[in-house]
Order: C-alpha cells, then sequence, then structure tokens
C-alpha cells in the first residue's frame, strides 16, 4: 500500500536541488495485441535502449512525497534532450520529445542493489505498458455508454550518472488534478462505490479489471488500480497497476495468478458498465 507524507507538496524553490545528469534508457513498447502482450519479456532489451537514449536532467525533491513497500515516489522536474542520431518515431507516443523542465514524478526502488532494481523497474514498465493497452480498448466501449475514461501515465526508464549503489529510477508524469485514492488492489479489495471519502463512482475502474479478465479469456486480469478522478475531463488518471496472469513469470512479484482473478471476484460486485459492455465471468 501507499503511504502519503505528511507533506506531500512539490519543493517551493528548486533552485536550492542539484541537478542530476542521465540517460533515458527505456519507454515501454505499447503491444499490438493481447497475444503480443503475453509473448513480450518483461526485460528492456537492448535494441529498445538503443532506439529510445537521448539525455536527462533531473532535480527531485529531498524527501519523497509517498512511500510504498518497494518503492518510494519523489516530486521532481525532468528536461529532456533526444539523442543527435535518434529519428525513430512511435506512432504510440511512448518516446517523448524535446522538452523540459517540466514536472514530473520519479519512483525508486528502495532495498534492492542494481541489477534487483532494473528488473522490478523494467516489469513496472510492463505492466504500465500492457495496463495501457487495454485501457486503450476499453475506452472505445464505453463510450457509447458514459464519458468516463481511464488513462495510465506514462512510464519510461532512466539511468542517472554518479549514482552507482541506485543509478535506476522509473520517469511519470504527474497525477495534477483530483484526489488520489486505490480503487482495488492485487489481493481482493474493492473500495465501496461510490468511495466514502470523495464520493467518486469509480464503476468503470472495477469494471475495467472485470473486463481484462473476460476479453483475455481468463488468462490476465489488470488491477491494483489507483490514482485520481479529474471531474472535470471526467477522467481516471491511474499509475502502478500490478496485473495477474496465469504465466506466474511475468509482471513481478506481485502476480499471484488464479489466486488473484479469485480474491477478485470475491469482493467484486458487477455493475451498470458491466452490464452494458456485456462481461462476462469466466470460470
Amino acid at each position: 500500500s501507499i503511504v502519503l507524507a505528511d507533506d506531500a507538496a512539490p519543493p517551493r524553490d528548486w533552485s536550492r536541488l542539484p541537478v542530476m545528469h542521465g540517460t533515458l534508457q527505456h519507454a515501454a513498447r505499447l503491444p499490438t495485441s493481447l497475444e503480443d502482450m503475453l509473448l513480450q519479456d518483461d526485460s528492456c532489451s537492448a535494441a529498445d535502449e538503443a532506439v529510445v537514449g537521448g539525455v536527462v536532467s533531473v532535480q527531485f525533491a529531498s524527501k519523497p512525497f509517498a512511500k510504498g513497500s518497494s518503492r518510494v515516489a519523489y516530486h521532481a522536474t525532468v528536461r529532456y534532450e533526444p539523442a543527435a542520431d535518434n529519428h525513430a518515431e512511435q506512432d504510440d507516443g511512448s518516446i517523448p520529445q524535446q522538452h523540459g523542465p517540466e514536472a514530473a514524478v520519479l519512483k525508486e526502488i528502495v532495498g534492492q542493489g542494481p541489477e534487483a532494481c532494473l528488473l522490478k523497474c523494467q516489469e513496472a514498465l510492463s505492466c504500465h505498458a500492457a495496463a495501457t493497452y487495454l485501457a486503450l480498448i476499453f475506452n472505445d466501449l464505453l463510450r457509447p455508454h458514459t464519458a468516463v475514461t481511464l488513462h495510465f501515465v506514462q512510464n519510461m526508464l532512466i539511468r542517472l550518472d554518479h549514482r552507482p549503489d541506485q543509478p535506476y529510477m522509473t520517469w511519470e508524469e504527474p497525477i495534477v488534478a483530483g484526489h488520489w485514492e486505490k480503487y482495488n488492489n492485487n489481493s481482493g479489495m474493492c473500495l465501496p462505490c461510490p468511495s466514502l471519502s470523495t464520493g467518486t463512482d469509480h464503476s468503470a475502474v472495477q469494471a475495467f479489471s472485470h473486463w481484462t479478465h473476460s476479453m483475455s479469456g481468463g488468462r490476465l486480469m489488470v488491477v491494483d488500480c489507483q490514482g485520481a478522478y479529474d471531474e472535470a475531463s471526467q477522467r481516471f488518471t491511474l499509475t502502478d497497476p500490478a496485473i495477474h496472469c496465469v504465466s506466474l513469470l511475468k509482471f513481478g512479484g506481485t502476480n499471484i495468478g488464479k489466486k488473484g482473478f479469485a480474491r477478485f471476484f470475491k469482493t467484486h460486485r458487477c455493475n451498470a458498465i458491466c452490464t452494458a459492455i456485456g462481461i462476462q465471468v469466466i470460470a
């Protein structure tokens, strides 16, 4: 679970913080199909790293604004300069263009050496890419029934220079609107709907988790859906998904496979969106 710090605001004066330099190692490629997703390796290939490249200059707060069981999150600013010889284009927009400095969130793995940290970052990118791809399809199904949409933040891997003990961090766009909530988790919790703290109707998020299981023929399920709802845009912006999959070698240690499916269905109650888009329960 995530614990927010008492003072979760970004630093008031960024000029007091050092600038660190590094490289953009990997921007997760979106799958092209369900089969592609299930066949993809969680690791970032050397070929992908070579395609991305580019220099990042970052500043991040001295203390994290949120802590989880294995990761901490920092407010940050990031400036990105693509490699001079990088002319690759990616239709899904996962490789950023030159920009900055812009507000960002940097996350790092705690209590792990560089190699284990890299593996966990790669697993996180794999989960993000899969969830992003599935949310795009799900949003098309929602349109005849509701204006609500789901969006997973872009997630990239950077390697910082002169930080040998922990060089790898993930770079995400910040969630700037709405009140952060965890709508479900990977052990079967489904937040009461509407949520007690904000009154948000998050039926679409719960239906999304159910739908990912149904559309995959019972092979996977996106859970640990957390983030915020922006009423103005009617959009849920989500981060840090977990994926249960029948292949326990994919999607990291939060994947508990069929046990995770069963725990979700023990607490999930089908809602109007589940009915409207005709989601089936796969035994």
